[in-house]
């Protein structure tokens, strides 16, 4: 695949976080050549780009607020300034705040949202036109496995409703982009080895937490040859996690059975 991806270009925004940093070593390490994006977290994205270029990769580094169209809009002319063209925008931001809803402040209920939605529709609207040139654009939003479908979600209650709504902005971009041959579909991880201290043991299906790599899987396929029929669609890499409480109560109903209990 490297070979075939040497001259695309994937933009990749919130590298300066645990999972987009790893995510774009992997799409470097593939051939593609990287826009690095970071918000506030320089030395991770910079550690990133130097461990890009030492690998004998290319990439160039870009600061920009994406809650604001005019950060996603200098983003997106940063990427065409430097290569000329942007095949794959892989979105990793999100800033996950782990607070009853009680205990949120105003600004962290913003910052949900901002960090989650507002960018995923900024960097959308910024980048499609780049997207639409290449006819097989690439739109891939990370999701989260809790926001699937609506329901009780705290803590960190203004990134789920964020994260809800991106998916909600991927099935109708899915549909407004197929004309041009553009792609959107997300990708949603459930516990991550990164992620707040949560319960995550053998009552779940797969127990181990979900990796970088898993991910990657999942961003490799989507933005394949082979996925070109693939749109409007959330990939769960969650090893089950989303649908943890109805395999819980089913093995602790087999297990007080077992035990003869009611």
């Amino acid at each position: 695949m490297a070979h075939e991806q040497r001259a695309k270009v994937a933009l990749i925004c919130g590298a300066g976080g645990y999972l987009g940093s790893a995510l774009a070593k992997f799409l470097a390490a593939d051939g593609w050549r990287t826009v690095l994006h970071y918000r506030s977290n320089s030395e991770t994205a910079q550690a990133t780009g130097d461990a890009i270029l030492t690998a004998g990769g290319t990439t160039s580094l870009c600061q920009a607020d994406l809650s604001t169209e005019s950060g996603a809009l200098q983003l997106a002319d940063h990427a065409a300034r430097e290569f000329g063209r942007v095949d794959l925008v892989l979105n990793c931001c999100g800033s996950f705040t782990p607070k009853k809803i009680d205990h949120l402040t105003e600004q962290e209920w913003r910052e949900g949202l901002d960090s989650t939605v507002t960018a995923a529709f900024f960097i959308s609207r910024a980048t499609l036109p780049l997207l639409r040139k290449t006819g097989s654009g690439r739109l891939i939003h990370l999701g989260d496995s809790m926001a699937r479908r609506a329901g009780f979600t705290e803590p960190a209650f203004s990134y789920y409703v964020g994260k809800t709504g991106v998916w909600m902005l991927v099935q109708t971009l899915a549909v407004l982009e197929a004309e041009h041959g553009v792609t959107v579909n997300s990708i949603s991880p459930g516990v991550l080895e990164s992620s707040e201290e949560l319960t995550c043991g053998t009552e779940y299906p797969l127990t181990r937490r979900t990796t970088p790599a898993d991910i990657y899987g999942a961003v490799r396929y989507l933005a394949s040859p082979e996925a070109a029929q693939v749109t409007g669609t959330d990939l769960l890499v969650s090893g089950g996690w989303n649908i943890a409480p109805t395999f819980q109560s089913v093995t602790e109903g087999e297990a007080r059975r077992r035990a003869g209990q009611p």
